[in-house]
């Protein structure tokens, strides 16, 4: 086991894999919203996975610099990224309702204001309908990069500071 997990890519997959599997108990399991209090067990699933991986690279370099410290949180975060930005799509695909849920919330806001005509809501309910996607996608892959990268960041100061005699 420890051999498979050797590797900081690999050891971003079991992340990765943690992070979908929290998210699919919350949403499913538990009826949690999908974008409620449940993330921050999701990101402290992230955040303890990469001082996981970074624990371990200071086991794997033990001279203290602070490029291989990041290069192994890199490897790390991207693995656990793609698997966040793959589960998004699949889980906004398959589950078209919370899109219009969305929708008609922000229709009945918009109704309540009075200043659009129908056809106006209608326009936006296509457009909002048009980018949900790409803006989810994106949002999310910002927010595990930032993350993952600020982590390894912290942690590799951290770790080749306190590597060094």
């Amino acid at each position: 086991m420890k051999q498979f997990f050797g590797s900081s890519s690999r050891k971003g997959m079991l992340i990765g894999t943690c992070m979908v599997l929290a998210s699919l108990i919350s949403f499913f399991a538990m009826h949690l919203p999908e974008n409620g209090n449940s993330q921050y067990v999701i990101l402290m699933i992230y955040t303890i996975g990469m001082i996981w991986v970074m624990d371990a690279a200071r086991q794997k370099y033990p001279d203290g610099k602070f490029g291989p410290f990041f290069q192994e949180g890199f490897k790390a975060f991207i693995v656990c990224t793609l698997f966040m930005v793959v589960y998004t799509y699949f889980f906004y695909r398959f589950n078209p309702g919370i899109v219009e849920a969305g929708i008609r919330i922000n229709n009945q806001l918009i109704v309540a204001e009075g200043n659009k005509t129908a056809a106006e809501i209608q326009a936006n309910s296509e457009k909002i309908r048009d980018l949900f996607m790409p803006m989810m996608i994106s949002l999310n892959t910002i927010k595990y990069l930032f993350l993952g990268a600020l982590i390894s960041v912290v942690l590799s100061v951290f770790f080749s500071q306190k590597s060094r005699p």
